[in-house]
């Protein structure tokens, strides 16, 4: 017999639409399907957890282009974000989720998102001082980065307005000598400063800032030696279930690194684009995962189109409908949302 036609929610944001992915080859939306065709009322449809994504040729992940995902990087000196008009659009510093969302900002005249494919200027101040994707600062320049002479010439490789970077270039760079971004505010609060150049303690005889290349291969080595000494110890503590051992082992240092960027300044993310040659990489919108899902009560349960539970079917964290709405409190935020719902479903599912 012919199944009932049935009015279907808004399709969940899929990742196959995003010229460079971020998220794994598997992610396809189908538990939101199978509970859509229970009669699960779905929410939240529309939303994602939004993230700029570089994709280097070459890396892939079972048979699927694979995209880096773009983080500290736009928040060092010496570097900017713009659309093809060689237009600044945002803070480059924000957190990826909103930096992201805007990237896909829709033009109501054009119907377009201008800013969907974007270029991360920098000059070479930026690249002797700290590299990217793991190149060591001063390292050699790979192909993918576009790189010229002068602003003029590398608007021309990009297929940027030319007029546009460079009038954008001779705006920001007065106010980042001064370490202030009055059309953004980019520095202004911690988080854009989290992962700004910062040396606390002794300042330009820093190794970072004197031997920054030395200093970068250093780090990466004793970051390799250290890592199975710190896994290893905190696989230790969770099989012992002790999680004020867990928490010392992981939470303290940490602390202890990230202390002293309450005190950096706002010029820790802002430095003039002055020095040739000029770099530019692209960038593209994309996200890690979607937002929507099955609504659910306070216990995990499914609920239908009614308001009821659904017998048997539960979800919780990013299988679910997240109860943030797209809104990211911070690194770790749709973790936790597994976590306690997960019990919670748990709990009440053996009960």
């Amino acid at each position: 017999m012919a199944s009932k036609a049935r009015t279907r929610s808004p399709r969940p944001i899929s990742t196959r639409r995003f010229k460079a992915q971020v998220s794994p080859k598997g992610h396809e939306g189908i538990a939101v399907q199978l509970a859509e065709e229970v009669g699960a009322a779905l929410t939240s449809m529309q939303e994602a957890w939004w993230m700029p994504a570089v994709q280097l040729p070459g890396e892939t992940l079972e048979g699927r282009p694979l995209a880096r995902v773009f983080l500290g990087e736009r928040s060092l000196p010496h570097s900017i974000m713009v659309n093809s008009k060689g237009e600044r659009f945002a803070n480059e510093a924000l957190p990826y989720d909103q930096l992201g969302k805007i990237m896909r900002e829709v033009d109501p005249k054009t119907g377009t998102m201008p800013n969907a494919t974007a270029w991360f200027v920098f000059d070479h101040n930026y690249w002797t001082k700290f590299g990217i994707f793991g190149i060591p600062p001063g390292g050699e320049v790979p192909e993918y980065i576009h790189r010229a002479d002068t602003l003029a010439g590398l608007a021309a490789q990009i297929g940027v307005d030319e007029v546009g970077l460079l009038r954008t270039v001779d705006q920001f760079n007065p106010e980042a000598r001064k370490g202030r971004d009055p059309w953004f505010g980019r520095g202004e609060t911690l988080f854009d400063r989290y992962f700004g150049a910062y040396h606390p303690w002794l300042g330009k005889n820093s190794p970072d800032v004197r031997f920054p290349g030395a200093t970068a291969k250093a780090r990466a080595g004793i970051a390799a030696a250290l890592g199975p000494v710190v896994t290893k110890a905190a696989e230790a503590a969770a099989k012992k279930n002790d999680p004020e051992r867990l928490r010392s082992v992981i939470v303290g240092p940490l602390a202890k690194i990230t202390r002293p960027i309450l005190e950096s300044p706002q010029s820790s993310v802002l430095g003039p684009i002055d020095t040739s040659p000029y770099y530019a990489l692209k960038v593209e919108a994309s996200a890690l995962g979607t937002v929507g899902g099955p609504k659910t009560d306070a216990y995990g349960r499914a609920l239908n189109t009614e308001g009821k539970p659904i017998p048997g079917l539960y979800a919780a964290g990013n299988a679910g409908g997240a109860p943030t709405k797209g809104f990211y409190g911070g690194a770790g935020g749709t973790i936790s949302l597994g976590l306690v719902f997960g019990y919670l479903a748990g709990r009440e599912a053996a009960r």
